[in-house]
């Protein structure tokens, strides 16, 4: 008995923990990151193998807030990414560390960032277009809900630098704290559950 309130207690947990994830991610399929990738050792070395791009989206299930964190890029050209009012250039540098861009309060409902490319005049890269790609494990399926997430810019999705690496970005959400975390009401429901169980054993 002790073991099954073990058990669903852990359970109880897990699904708190995961709902203070906040971004959800959908795609109807997803294409291995090349080799040609600059950066695509750091990237199967935390994980990530495959992107997705063409019919993806990216909402929010919940208010939050957003922070953003430069990777790197190799472009030939200058990339920007954009969110409402505030925006980041890239400086095409081929290090792994990251560094803070800025950060955006964000309600339930659709992403709004994008990128633009000195390389396309003109152009607006969202989320669903070939060229902003979305970086994922292969285990991920489509409705991923997630606080972490990694994008990456393609500029010259028609050349044969195909790899989307000129624009790489850690995006992290972090949710509102207005009500009790359902993180901490599963501990609690977990801990509630052992004291009953320890009594009953001890009757």
């Amino acid at each position: 008995m002790l073991k099954t309130l073990f058990i669903a207690g852990a359970a109880s947990v897990a699904l708190a923990a995961s709902a203070q994830a906040g971004m959800v991610v959908t795609f109807p399929s997803t294409i291995e990151i090349p080799e040609n990738n600059n950066f695509q050792s750091y990237l199967n070395g935390i994980g990530l193998d495959v992107y997705a791009s063409t019919g993806a989206s990216i909402t929010f299930d919940r208010s939050g807030t957003l922070k953003f964190e430069y990777l790197g890029a190799e472009s030939g050209f200058d990339n920007v990414f954009h969110y409402g009012a505030n925006s980041f250039a890239e400086d095409n540098d081929l290090d792994t560390g990251l560094e803070f861009m800025f950060e955006v309060s964000v309600s339930a409902g659709a992403w709004e960032g994008y990128f633009t490319s000195s390389g396309r005049p003109g152009k607006t890269f969202y989320p669903g277009v070939e060229e902003f790609g979305i970086l994922l494990s292969a285990n991920d399926a489509s409705g991923l809900n997630t606080n972490t997430l990694w994008i990456a810019l393609d500029d010259q999705k028609v050349d044969d630098d195909d790899n989307h690496d000129d624009f790489i970005i850690r995006v992290t959400f972090i949710p509102d704290r207005d009500v009790p975390e359902p993180a901490m009401i599963g501990l609690l429901g977990f801990g509630l559950l052992g004291i009953g169980a320890a009594r009953r054993r001890r009757i």
